[in-house]
């Protein structure tokens, strides 16, 4: 057996769960008929093993992983964003995005819907990488479901830490994204007030820093 994961946005500020149940490796979908009666058999089963809350705005399945990361900032429309699309690609490329969970967060709520800034659009463009993240905040969840918490400086961190001390069941390792760069920059600095330059800037460190992070959990 292997094993599939629903995600499912509750309506609660957007706090997400990741819910999982095993299905059959020889299962062959042969058409979209029979590719929705499926999902939906399976959905139903999940909502009646996890009655404990109810969804209403989203579904999305995500495929056998064995790997998960969040990357946050403050706000989840500068550097995290850019940090996971960088992410993304390079696990697209080597051909293991399959076996990643990959999801961005910030540790406020003052943008939680909103689009990348501008600027960290067009730097992520002209480096071929396109990205359609919405923000949105950490929740109590994300510290259950996912392996890796990679943040941006040391004040994300504190609030991070100080958030998963909250959650008896922790099993996040929560870390500065910068902890992998191999030039040793730890701390990747917000370009909010900045120019295209410093988005540039903090491009080239999560690309560095990714690269180094993918290598080491490959």
């Amino acid at each position: 057996l292997s094993r599939w994961k629903l995600r499912v946005i509750t309506g609660r500020k957007g706090e997400s769960k990741y819910l999982s149940m095993p299905i059959c490796n020889s299962l062959v979908i042969c058409n979209s008929a029979l590719a929705s009666a499926v999902f939906w058999v399976l959905f139903i089963r999940i909502i009646i093993m996890n009655n404990k809350f109810c969804p209403s705005v989203c579904l999305s399945v995500m495929a056998a992983v064995n790997k998960s990361v969040l990357f946050v900032c403050l706000g989840n429309i500068c550097r995290s964003p850019i940090a996971e699309a960088i992410f993304r690609k390079l696990a697209t490329d080597q051909g293991v995005v399959d076996k990643w969970m990959i999801d961005g967060a910030g540790v406020s709520d003052w943008n939680v819907g909103s689009s990348p800034d501008s600027r960290a659009v067009s730097c992520l463009k002209e480096h071929d990488i396109e990205t359609a993240h919405k923000a949105r905040q950490v929740t109590k969840d994300d510290f259950r479901t996912f392996d890796y918490v990679l943040c941006m400086d040391n004040s994300n961190l504190q609030d991070l830490k100080r958030k998963a001390d909250k959650v008896s069941d922790c099993k996040a390792k929560i870390q500065l994204l910068g902890t992998y760069d191999p030039q040793h920059q730890d701390v990747i600095e917000d370009p909010y007030y900045g120019s295209e330059k410093d988005f540039e800037r903090v491009y080239e460190q999560c690309l560095r820093c990714c690269k180094a992070f993918l290598a080491a959990t490959s």
